[in-house]
């Protein structure tokens, strides 16, 4: 029996594979630079104590390497009692999953952010997204953090404020409060992210999002000369797929399949 999970930094997807049956199930995201692993044993031990496994393949957001000794690793293995845990970067979970055996250009677009080469193996190539404080271009966290910068500062138009402070109530001190003593980071700041996708007509928000994604190609095309697609993964590309589209065109790059979330994908790759 096999487990497969997919952890981004809103929420870990997981699919059960036994024989020709597929369970799937749902638990909180992990992120290795800024979640709490306790929390993260204590929903693995809820969701799946008692189940005997053969092996787990996780992939993580902001892992660099499967290091053997990870804390990651030695939770799973105490908390389910499993050997063969095997943990992977979430760039390699999403090229496996876009491409399969095949090679190409992999973009990361949910509440973080980032971009690989994968050659059908491994990846070759990696450009770290660095987390919501130093880059994250583009990302569900990124376009949060714009709407509460512009909201705080008094920068929005006062349609789209109105609406902001009616659907959210805060202020300054919990926002701040939020990001600093309670450490909520990404996944904070892309909750807000949603009013963007539920505004997008408005010519406010409108921008806000081409400007977002125009800096992620800025960014991570930077040093890049593309001949071929990029393939994108995460909730951001999916549901903003037509602005994502239209930006990276303006850009001079042509997007080809965009997934929601790879989990799907990494079940084929491993069966």
């Amino acid at each position: 029996m096999k487990l497969i999970g997919d952890a981004g930094g809103t929420s870990t997807d997981w699919r059960l594979l036994d024989g020709d049956d597929i369970r799937q199930f749902k638990t909180v995201g992990f992120n290795v630079n800024s979640s709490s692993l306790d929390g993260f044993s204590t929903e693995l031990q809820e969701h799946f104590q008692g189940i005997k496994f053969d092996e787990i393949h996780l992939y993580i957001a902001g892992l660099p390497k499967d290091d053997p000794k990870h804390p990651v690793r030695s939770a799973i293995h105490q908390t389910l009692q499993v050997t063969n845990v095997y943990l992977y970067n979430d760039m390699l979970g999403a090229g496996q999953a876009l491409y399969l055996k095949d090679a190409g250009w992999v973009g990361i677009l949910g509440t973080g952010s980032g971009l690989a080469y994968y050659d059908g193996t491994e990846i070759t190539k990696r450009i770290p997204g660095l987390g919501y404080i130093l880059g994250d271009e583009g990302s569900g966290a990124d376009i949060g953090a714009r709407l509460l910068k512009d909201f705080l500062r008094d920068q929005m138009p006062e349609d789209i404020k109105q609406r902001f402070s009616k659907r959210f109530e805060i202020d300054e001190r919990s926002v701040l409060k939020s990001i600093y003593e309670e450490r909520q980071g990404g996944k904070y700041f892309g909750n807000f992210s949603k009013f963007a996708f539920q505004n997008r007509d408005t010519s406010y928000c409108y921008q806000l999002l081409v400007d977002a994604f125009s800096l992620y190609f800025d960014t991570y095309f930077k040093n890049e000369e593309l001949t071929e697609p990029v393939n994108f993964s995460g909730s951001v590309a999916f549901y903003y797929s037509d602005i994502l589209r239209r930006v990276a065109s303006d850009k001079g790059v042509f997007v080809g399949k965009i997934l929601e979330s790879p989990i799907a994908g990494l079940t084929l790759y491993h069966q």
